[in-house]
C-alpha cells in the first residue's frame, strides 16, 4: 500500500494517460494540468540527463500563482480591469506562459532528436502552438507523450 502511493504521489502516472482518460482527468480536476507540464518536464530531463531548469519552474510558479491570483482578483473585484497593477499580473502571467510552453517544446524535441527523428520548424511551431492552447493542447499532445516516455529508463 505504501509503495503505491509513493507511485501516485510522484505523479509519472500523469504522462501515461490515455487522452480518454486524461481529457476525464482534466475535466474533474483542471489543476492537474499544472502538474502535467511539470512531470513532462521532469522527465524529459531526466531522460535527457540534464539539471533540473530553474527558470521554468520559476516561471511555472509565476504562471500558476499568477492565474489563481487573477481569478481572485476577478472574484473579489478588488482592482479595476485597466489598473497597473493588474496589467502587471497580466503580463506576468503571459510572459511566463509563453516560456513554458517554449521550454516544454524543446524538451520533448530534444527527446525525439536523441532517438533519431529530426522535426521540421513547422513541427515545432505546431507543437507550440498545441501548448498554447492549454488543456486541449494537453489532450491533443498526450498521445506523442505517451511515446517519448514508453520507456521511462531508457
Amino acid at each position: 500500500m505504501k509503495h503505491n502511493l509513493q507511485i501516485f504521489w510522484k505523479f509519472n502516472w500523469l504522462v501515461q494517460l490515455t487522452p480518454r482518460n486524461l481529457l476525464l482527468l482534466l475535466i474533474l480536476a483542471p489543476f492537474l494540468y499544472f502538474f502535467w507540464l511539470y512531470k513532462v518536464v521532469q522527465l524529459a530531463e531526466e531522460k535527457l540527463s540534464k539539471r533540473p531548469n530553474v527558470l521554468f519552474r520559476f516561471f511555472l510558479g509565476v504562471f500558476i500563482v499568477g492565474l489563481l491570483f487573477a481569478i481572485f482578483i476577478d472574484y473579489v473585484a478588488v482592482l479595476k480591469p485597466f489598473n497597473t497593477a493588474y496589467d502587471f499580473i497580466f503580463w506576468s502571467v503571459y510572459v511566463s506562459f509563453i516560456y513554458v510552453d517554449y521550454y516544454i517544446t524543446v524538451v520533448t524535441f530534444k527527446i525525439e532528436n536523441k532517438k533519431g527523428t529530426k522535426a521540421s520548424l513547422v513541427d515545432k511551431v505546431g507543437r507550440f502552438m498545441l501548448l498554447s492552447t492549454l488543456m486541449v493542447g494537453a489532450f491533443l499532445l498526450q498521445p506523442t507523450v505517451n511515446k517519448l516516455f514508453l520507456k521511462l529508463k531508457s
